[in-house]
C-alpha cells in the first residue's frame, strides 16, 4: 500500500520482516525513478527519490515506526539524494 504522506513525501506499507528484501524493494522503485524521463515543454524532466525504510518491531507504536523511518529518509536527502537508509 502506498500513498501521499505529507505535500513531497509518500508513505509505502510493505509486508515484510526481512530487511533484505526491503532495500531490495526500496532499490528497484529508487532505479524506477532515477531511469525514468517525463518530457515537457520539450524538456526532459528527471526525478530521483530518498528513500527511509525501517521494519516495524513488535510492541512498539506505529508512530515510533514512522517516525524512525522519516528520519531516514531525511538521513538519505542529507547525505546525498537518490539514496536508500534503512535502520
Amino acid at each position: 500500500m502506498i500513498g501521499r504522506w505529507g505535500g513531497e513525501e509518500f508513505i509505502a506499507v510493505i509486508n515484510t520482516n526481512d530487511v533484505n528484501v526491503l532495500h531490495e524493494i526500496a532499490e528497484r522503485l529508487r532505479l524506477l525513478c532515477a531511469n525514468s524521463r517525463y518530457r515537457l515543454d520539450g524538456e526532459d524532466i528527471s526525478v530521483t527519490i530518498s528513500i527511509g525504510g525501517t521494519l516495524y518491531k513488535i510492541g512498539e507504536d506505529v508512530s515510533q515506526t514512522i517516525a524512525r523511518s522519516d528520519k531516514n529518509m531525511y538521513h538519505s536527502k542529507q547525505t546525498g539524494r537518490n539514496k536508500i537508509t534503512i535502520k
